[in-house]
């Protein structure tokens, strides 16, 4: 554990077990895939009482789905509030690079419903980005910290060319976060977002070939050279480039089944699969240290993710496929 992070001393180390308590504690109440699907196939909001009377959401308002999103976004803040205390400074900047990633997925939530013109993206927006859930609302374009970036954002917006934006959000979020990883050496947290850029870069590239054209841009900060994934010229011959690393299996998984189903969403779906089994082993490197605590705060997030999506499907009557990938 001490070697991952730099200068850590014997307080710091005494605080991760007391954190890693507290959270094991609560990771036996996480919601499990079964309790997901049964929660699904709920008929209306007030069945949910008894679903999760033994969870951490036994006190959630069932008047109306308003109510239960004001609940959820209230309970998160609480959550990282009463973590932060009394715990080692790695963990609080680890916790201020996760609430950097919390506002990228809702920066993309944003951008996606003006593009899609899908309102129903804004009602997963977290609390911590602060952004005003209205359709034509791309405020936080304006501010300067997105400044170097808003006019190809604004054109990529234009031409409805999501993953180009998704690309200038991202590697604008890596960005603002390099310094803090540094400082600390956190070299998990490093590795899992190169990692991240290198699923992105081979989605690109894939439904650049799919569609007929080479996007732009590639994230520049993954393992893999950029330019081995965007000299490829075939979705064959970047598959064969994958050979020897952790993405080839399922990546050709992947191509198989949508050439099966032309459903474009099994690519949303392998990166999701893809960073939630990057995040176990990210949990079972440290599980009395930073990695476990790193995998619970990204975990509780996507769980109350899921829970709005899923209230949502409920409340409004929605197919039960509606949200079947939740966005990262």
């Amino acid at each position: 554990m001490v070697s991952l992070l730099e200068k850590i001393n014997v307080v710091d180390a005494y605080k991760y077990a007391y954190l890693t308590t507290r959270l094991k504690g609560m990771e036996n109440k996480l919601l499990t895939q079964e309790k997901f699907k049964r929660i699904l196939d709920s008929k209306n909001l007030d069945d949910l009482s008894q679903l999760l009377e033994d969870t951490d959401y036994k006190k959630i308002p069932y008047k109306n789905l308003e109510e239960l999103n004001n609940f959820l976004d209230e309970y998160f803040i609480q959550f990282l509030n009463n973590i932060s205390v009394f715990i080692p400074s790695a963990v609080k900047d680890c916790i201020f690079v996760l609430k950097e990633y919390t506002k990228l997925q809702d920066f993309k939530l944003a951008v996606k419903s003006v593009i899609t013109n899908d309102e129903t993206l804004l009602d997963f927006l977290s609390p911590l980005t602060k952004i005003q859930p209205n359709i034509n609302n791309l405020d936080f374009l304006n501010t300067q910290e997105f400044k170097e970036i808003k006019r190809n954002v604004l054109n990529y917006i234009e031409k409805k060319d999501f993953s180009q934006v998704s690309y200038e959000l991202e590697n604008h979020f890596f960005k603002s976060i390099k310094k803090t990883i540094n400082k600390r050496n956190l070299i998990m947290v490093k590795n899992f977002f190169r990692k991240k850029a290198d699923i992105i870069n081979i989605v690109i590239k894939i439904r650049s070939l799919l569609l007929g054209f080479d996007a732009e841009n590639y994230l520049d900060y993954g393992f893999i050279e950029i330019k081995k994934i965007k000299n490829q010229k075939s979705i064959d011959a970047l598959i064969s480039s994958l050979v020897g690393t952790e993405y080839h299996v399922i990546f050709l998984k992947t191509v198989n089944e949508f050439n099966k189903t032309g459903n474009y969403s099994v690519f949303d779906r392998v990166m999701d699969e893809f960073l939630m089994e990057l995040l176990k082993k990210t949990k079972s490197s440290e599980p009395f240290g930073f990695g476990f605590v790193f995998w619970f705060i990204i975990t509780k997030d996507r769980e109350i993710r899921k829970l709005k999506a899923l209230f949502k499907i409920i409340s409004d009557d929605l197919p039960k496929d509606y949200f079947e990938v939740f966005a990262w």
